[in-house]
């Protein structure tokens, strides 16, 4: 008695996919690099840690019509030093304070961006080449 049930609730669960499959189609293909938005990528720095080099890397190995915007406070001098290894990053000196420091250079970087779709990640993060057609996928999708 239980295995026929388990059978059923399989078979319910397995046509029950294949129904949403056909009803709701894929919104959101992967993008090719052409089709990619442009973006400004808006990434807050604070200080300089062992990962900074190879995150500002990755970044501008991406594939796609971007800008990478770093924001520092005056000042931060070890940050400095490793920005000035890449010269396609605008590095934003960022002066607003706010409760929360971050919100401050976030809020300056905004108003530097040459675009309007806006993606924010912390200074440690990595990125694989296919990045942007990854995170913007879903703005092609009108309801979005």
């Amino acid at each position: 008695m239980i295995l026929e049930i388990a059978g059923a609730v399989a078979i319910g669960y397995q046509l029950f996919a294949l129904l949403a499959c056909l009803r709701f189609p894929r919104a959101a293909q992967v993008k090719t690099p052409a089709q990619t938005s442009q973006v400004s990528i808006l990434k807050p720095i604070h200080g300089a840690d062992a990962g900074l080099r190879t995150a500002i890397a990755s970044h501008l190995r991406l594939h796609g019509e971007f800008e990478l915007l770093c924001g520092v406070r005056p000042g931060d001098d070890a940050a400095m030093a490793v920005l000035r290894e890449f010269p396609a990053v605008r590095v934003i000196e960022c002066r607003t304070e706010t409760p929360n420091r971050k919100v401050g250079l976030l809020m300056d970087l905004a108003r530097q961006a040459k675009h309007s779709i806006l993606i924010v990640n912390d200074a440690d993060i990595r990125v694989e080449p296919d990045y942007l057609m990854r995170v913007t996928a879903a703005l092609d999708n009108p309801r979005v």
